[in-house]
């Protein structure tokens, strides 16, 4: 991306070495100038590199915690009520892939690159890499929560060899049968609806989790895709 600007700036340099002394006219004009031009390339790479560690570590933030936990009163993943522990989290993670489109076009113009050439591509793909692996690393910690959680020897709220309940279900009686909710037996059809049943919460999480990908922007636009 700055091969050109660095070739320049040899050829100024190597022009010194080879043509000019003390006392050639007009050499403090010549190191001045040289001077700023390798200033100016120096400040609009160290912006660069900053506004990578931003995504970076804003990327880690985000998977510092799961998108849902078990409450803190009912010590349950409420099925109902998770929307509330999502809203935060889903706020922040698009809040912040917007600011990641942004950093990508500021990038532009500190490398003064070609949107158009191959160079920038292979680097817009290198930062495309960084927000997929950090996505991916969300929906993994969130669902290694959900497993640990089913885990007697994996939930640190385990108590003994315990497992706390996940969720909570309800026994109603709708006369004359009694009937668990969410209903507690898997659909043998593919295609029919798990809505209410327990299949059916456990699929809402995943689907939560993923939601995320549809939140960010997606950096690499050349795969004809607008978010993850």
């Amino acid at each position: 991306l700055i091969v050109r600007e660095l070739d320049a700036l040899d050829k100024e340099l190597e022009k010194a070495v080879k043509e000019l002394n003390w006392n050639s006219d007009g050499v403090a004009e010549y190191c001045l100038k040289v001077k700023d031009t390798a200033d100016d390339l120096s400040k609009r790479l160290q912006d660069t590199k900053a506004n990578v560690v931003t995504i970076t570590e804003t990327l880690e933030s985000w998977y510092q915690e799961p998108l849902l936990v078990r409450e803190e009163k009912s010590g349950i993943v409420s099925h109902a009520d998770r929307a509330k522990q999502l809203k935060k989290h889903y706020k922040r993670i698009q809040e912040g892939g917007l600011k990641f489109y942004e950093l990508l076009k500021e990038n532009a113009r500190h490398f003064r690159a070609d949107p158009k050439s191959q160079i920038w591509e292979q680097y817009v793909e290198y930062l495309d890499g960084l927000v997929l692996d950090g996505l991916y690393n969300i929906v993994f910690k969130s669902m290694s929560y959900l497993l640990d959680c089913m885990d007697a020897a994996a939930d640190p709220n385990s108590e003994g060899s315990a497992i706390l309940p996940l969720m909570q279900g309800i026994l109603d009686l709708e006369p004359p049968d009694l009937v668990y909710v969410p209903d507690l037996e898997e659909s043998t059809e593919e295609s029919s609806n798990q809505s209410g049943k327990l299949m059916g919460w456990i699929n809402d999480f995943i689907k939560d989790f993923f939601h995320i990908g549809e939140l960010v922007p997606r950096i690499a636009r050349q795969y004809g895709k607008a978010s993850y």
